[in-house]
């Protein structure tokens, strides 16, 4: 159960990124069947120091796949080509990771990188042009998909669409923001328990437990809520009629409320026992409907009329040729 609809979003946020680590990994230990290409005259972009502007030319070598950039692409930028990771930690190689922003006509592209750019140039000497460093582009993985899912999850969270998410939780923030953090603790302890046997030595025993008018009637009632919810049968008890009632009286306006925005709780889902007289449930309309007395004739005399449907249904299927001769002779009369 999350606490929150943005709880829930965010709870995809941690394993998205362990996927895009792990998709990386293994292109890491694939690389020397990576797709490479050459990247030529990296142009630094004003004011944006790991900002570059790039060309980029096919290698012509007949083992090679050659690689052409895409928007979203992650690639490795070295000096040689790579065969294994273990190239990456050569006394002398320096790599670093570049991300393509977009791209243009004639292979040209803009990417992010790392770190600066080494261009390779030395101390110049009189009389000799310095050899420009080559530099390798080596593809990884493509970041669009898992940017896309990043961003659709944030939007969510400040989108109209949030009322669907909401929906499918069942969550109901206006309950939720009606409790205090210790209430709001209590509550969430004791669903978990559900999942605790006693095998594994867990106490199966909470106590919510606090002075005179701290909610502790509002805490029960909510927690009744979410087992209501989770389609958790519950056994309510108190040593008064008063106490149960009262705390009833919050359950069902919590349903009530609940059944407006969503129509997954309701009154037929909660059975009142107890003694009418003092609970008073022939003055309560809410109670009335919930309390078993009440129930009984109600849930007796529409069985009664589904008894009658079912026997007509029965001779339909029976003898079908009857019914209908006697339904035309009853159309003639």
């Amino acid at each position: 159960m999350f606490p929150s609809t943005a709880d829930y979003l965010n709870s995809f946020m941690n394993p998205l990124i362990e996927k895009i680590r792990a998709d990386f990994c293994s292109a890491l230990e694939n690389v020397a069947q990576a797709p490479v290409c050459e990247i030529t005259q990296p142009t630094i972009r004003q004011f944006y120091p790991h900002k570059y502007g790039v060309s980029t030319k096919s290698i012509i070598h007949h083992n090679e796949r050659n690689y052409r950039p895409k928007s979203g692409d992650i690639f490795l930028l070295t000096s040689s080509r790579l065969r294994d990771t273990e190239d990456l930690y050569e006394p002398g190689e320096a790599f670093l990771m570049a991300f393509v922003i977009g791209s243009q006509r004639n292979w040209n592209y803009t990417i992010l990188t790392s770190k600066e750019i080494d261009s390779g140039f030395g101390p110049i000497l009189p009389l000799i042009t310095p050899k420009p460093k080559r530099h390798l582009a080596t593809y990884m993985i493509n970041l669009t998909t898992y940017m896309r899912i990043w961003w659709a999850l944030k939007r969510c969270l400040y989108s109209s669409k949030s009322s669907l998410i909401q929906r499918v939780l069942q969550y109901d923030s206006s309950v939720r923001n009606l409790l205090n953090e210790s209430q709001k603790s209590a509550i969430l302890s004791s669903i978990s328990m559900r999942n605790c046997s006693h095998d594994e030595g867990c106490s199966k025993v909470k106590l919510i437990w606090g002075p005179h008018g701290t909610g502790k009637t509002k805490t029960v009632a909510s927690l009744l809520f979410a087992l209501l919810k989770l389609n958790c049968r519950t056994l309510t008890c108190a040593p008064t009629n008063v106490a149960v009632v009262q705390v009833l009286k919050r359950l069902m306006d919590l349903v009530l409320r609940s059944h407006d925005k969503y129509g997954n709780c309701r009154l037929g889902d909660i059975v009142l026992l107890g003694n009418a007289e003092r609970m008073n449930t022939n003055e309560s309309d809410d109670l009335a409907k919930v309390y078993l007395n009440n129930r009984v004739p109600i849930l007796y005399n529409s069985l009664r009329e589904w008894r009658s449907c079912l026997a007509s249904i029965k001779n339909i299927l029976s003898n079908p040729e009857r019914q209908d001769n006697e339904r035309n002779l009853y159309s003639l009369a």
